[in-house]
């Protein structure tokens, strides 16, 4: 009887200890995958953003703050509308609404920074189903700068080419004609 009594009571201690060897192996993969969401989280060159169902933030990355010009803990004191200019403020619900069926939202917003300062930002945003909304922040200054770079560029190339009193045209690799000037079509 005794024997029987310390049988079982061995099988529960390695039933326990198998237990705890699992807990632990789970614990610390858990462990190693938030590590791992970390880092990709706070090395990403773009903003990540995470703000609960009412628009407070509730976690924010090193490239949002930079973005926006605020510390961490300036931005978690904020919500949404706190770091958009006002005439943005009307577009949010209906925007979060689109969220409702799972469909990621693709947008350009006007952000107004600390210093008051505003850039075009692009956000890619869905919500989770408790209600939470995350949002990849990418800031289009640069982005814009360089197209309106272009624009210029073009524009004075195409005023060169037009002012020119001889032919010019151009040839695409079909050697269709994708550009002629006014002394050319005369």
């Amino acid at each position: 009887m005794v024997k029987l009594v310390a049988l079982k009571l061995l099988a529960r201690v390695a039933a326990f200890l198998q237990r705890t060897r699992r807990r632990r192996k789970v614990n610390e993969a858990l462990r190693a995958s938030e590590e791992h969401y970390r880092v990709l989280f706070e090395q990403t060159a773009d903003g990540i953003v995470l703000a609960d169902a009412t628009g407070r933030y509730v976690d924010v990355n090193a490239a949002a703050c930079k973005m926006l010009g605020y510390s961490r803990e300036e931005v978690l004191a904020r919500s949404i509308p706190d770091v958009l200019e006002p005439g943005e403020w009307s577009r949010i619900a209906p925007e979060i609404a689109r969220f409702a069926d799972g469909r990621v939202m693709r947008s350009e917003w006007r952000f107004r920074r600390k210093d008051g300062s505003v850039f075009v930002g692009e956000i890619t945003g869905s919500q989770f189903a408790d209600g939470r909304v995350q949002g990849i922040l990418r800031d289009l200054t640069e982005r814009r700068e360089t197209e309106a770079a272009i624009r210029v560029g073009e524009e004075r190339t195409r005023s060169i080419l037009e002012s020119i009193t001889d032919g010019f045209f151009v040839l695409d690799h079909d050697w269709r004609v994708t550009y002629i000037n006014a002394a050319g079509e005369r």
